[in-house]
């Protein structure tokens, strides 16, 4: 082990005795009352004792040490080069990686690197500056976290009305497990998850979007509510937000702020026009933005989001 590590100082194995641990024979001419260890040919002079040939360390315990030291070192040299060869391509190499690695989904080379980059990309790449930022940087279509981004409103188009083969995951986040409904007794209910039918899925996709849509969207009292005084009067709010907050950019305060301009109204307008509930009703709205507003709500969802930002007693 340790002519395995030359760069190891291993000089406190060998801090004993140089002393060979055994007694030479005697020359010839010596005499001994060991009749055992008497020349047989006192005429023949015998070579001098040799100490055997040092082996790095001088005792078993040490060698035992230099091995343990030798197998800890492995892993730890190991992780550290991954790291470092993610760093390497998450600075260096982004962009040309994960196309590649896309076309190679079967590779060693993706199975290996692509999961950590993915993740770091899911972080923050869904958020509007972020993706907006890629989107000037990279074009209308990128690849980012483990999948193509597509942002043309041509290709979005085609691709929400072609038929959808969808996965278990949030956009570009994967699920926590533990944070999901139990649909292992029961059916999914996950419309996400849910892919056409058209693309292999059962159907069962499109008879909930059908029942979505004539429960929550074209029913009459939805329509009603629609064109009353109180959306009137909601929308009448969010215009005068709009004049009078900063609205430059998606990080201007209409856009951001949880008080008043876009973020609120989405929330009050939505669920009144939707279910029908009072936008005035202080209490309500909430308990609601509680559970809407802000990211750590539905990163009690995300891996591995969910096992640092629980959110149950305002989800349940």
């Amino acid at each position: 082990a340790a002519a395995a590590m030359p760069w190891l100082n291993l000089s406190f194995c060998c801090s004993g005795s140089s002393k060979p641990d055994f007694e030479p024979l005697p020359h010839a001419g010596e005499r001994t009352n060991d009749l055992e260890r008497q020349p047989m040919l006192p005429h023949v002079a015998l070579p001098p004792p040799t100490k055997p040939a040092d082996e790095g360390c001088c005792t078993d315990r040490c060698k035992m040490i230099c091995c343990c030291v030798s197998v800890a070192l492995c892993p730890l040299v190991t992780l550290l080069l991954y790291l470092l060869i993610e760093v390497l391509i998450y600075l260096y190499a982004h962009q040309s990686f994960q196309p590649w690695v896309l076309q190679h989904p079967d590779s060693l080379v993706a199975s290996v690197f692509l999961p950590p980059i993915a993740l770091l990309d899911s972080i923050y790449v869904g958020r509007t500056d972020a993706f907006l930022n890629a989107r000037e940087t990279y074009g209308n279509n990128f690849a980012a976290a483990g999948m193509v981004w597509l942002s043309s409103f041509d290709d979005v188009a085609k691709t929400l009305t072609s038929p959808q083969a969808r996965t278990y995951q949030l956009g570009e986040h994967p699920l926590l497990y533990s944070a999901l409904p139990d649909v292992e007794r029961s059916r999914n209910v996950f419309l996400l998850s849910l892919s056409d039918e058209e693309a292999g899925g059962s159907g069962a996709h499109a008879a909930f979007r059908s029942a979505f849509m004539k429960t929550l969207v074209t029913a009459p009292e939805v329509e009603k509510r629609r064109n009353d005084n109180t959306s009137a009067a909601l929308l009448d709010r969010l215009v005068k937000d709009y004049t009078e907050l900063p609205h430059g950019n998606m990080t201007s305060e209409f856009f951001s702020s949880w008080e008043r301009g876009l973020v609120p109204f989405i929330v009050h307008y939505l669920h009144y026009i939707m279910f029908g509930l009072d936008p005035s009703d202080d209490e309500m709205l909430a308990t609601l933005e509680a559970f809407l507003m802000g990211e750590g709500q539905i990163g009690h969802y995300f891996w591995p989001h969910g096992y640092f930002m629980a959110h149950d007693d305002v989800i349940e």
